[in-house]
C-alpha cells in the first residue's frame, strides 16, 4: 500500500489569520521605516517635510495607520460586554481617551481633525448618559460612577472653551455645536440625579 503524504487543510480561518499578521507586520515595518530618520532631524524640519510624522511619534491618535487597530479593539469591546455598568464606564473611558487624542492632533495644529475627534468624545458621553437613563433604575450604577460622568462633561466642556477664540470662524461654528449638545447633556444629567437622589 502506498505511503500518502497528509498535510492539515488549509482552512479560510488560517488563510485569514496570516494575512493579518502580515498586514500588521507591513504597517509596522512601514512606521519603523518613516521613523527611521526622526532622531537625525529638528523637529521643525520633520514637521516641515512630513507634515504627519508628529503623529506617528509613538503616539497612537488619528492620523496614525495603527488608529484603526485601537478603533476596531474598542468597538469589539464595546460589542462583546453586555453587562450594563461596564457598557457605561467604558463609553466614559473611550470619552476620555478621544479628548486626549484631540488635545494632541490640536497641540500640533491638526485643528479640523482635533474637532472631529472632540465631536466624537462628546457622541461617546451622549452615550453613556443614555445608558444611565436606561439601566439606573436597576440599580447597576453607582453615585460614584454618576460623578465620573458629571465630571467628563465639565472637563471636555471647560477644554472646548478654552481654544475656542483660537479657531478659525468655521471651526467655532461647529465647536459652539458641541459645547451646545455638552450642556445639554449635562443638563439631561442633573435633571436625572435630581430625580433620583
Amino acid at each position: 500500500m502506498a505511503h500518502r503524504n497528509v498535510h492539515p487543510p488549509l482552512t479560510w480561518r488560517y488563510l485569514i489569520l496570516s494575512l493579518f499578521v502580515g498586514l500588521f507586520a507591513c504597517i509596522i515595518l512601514f512606521l519603523s521605516l518613516r521613523s527611521s530618520d526622526s532622531l537625525t532631524k529638528q523637529p521643525s524640519d520633520l514637521y516641515a517635510t512630513r507634515p504627519l510624522a508628529k503623529l506617528l511619534g509613538g503616539k497612537i491618535i488619528p492620523g496614525n495607520p495603527l488608529y484603526l487597530f485601537y478603533m476596531a479593539r474598542d468597538r469589539i469591546r464595546f460589542i462583546t460586554e453586555h453587562r450594563p455598568q461596564e457598557r457605561y464606564l467604558l463609553l466614559v473611558e473611550y470619552a476620555r481617551s478621544r479628548l486626549l487624542a484631540a488635545q494632541e492632533l490640536i497641540r500640533y495644529d491638526e485643528v479640523s481633525l482635533g474637532i472631529t475627534t472632540l465631536a466624537k468624545a462628546e457622541v461617546y458621553l451622549g452615550l453613556a448618559v443614555e445608558t444611565l437613563l436606561k439601566y439606573h433604575p436597576e440599580q447597576t450604577i453607582d453615585q460614584h460612577q454618576i460623578n465620573q460622568l458629571f465630571t467628563a462633561l465639565t472637563i471636555h466642556e471647560q477644554y472646548m472653551r478654552e481654544i475656542h477664540d483660537a479657531l478659525s470662524d468655521t471651526q467655532k461654528t461647529e465647536l459652539d455645536k458641541l459645547i451646545s449638545y455638552n450642556l445639554a447633556l449635562q443638563q439631561t444629567l442633573y435633571g436625572f440625579v435630581r430625580a433620583s437622589f
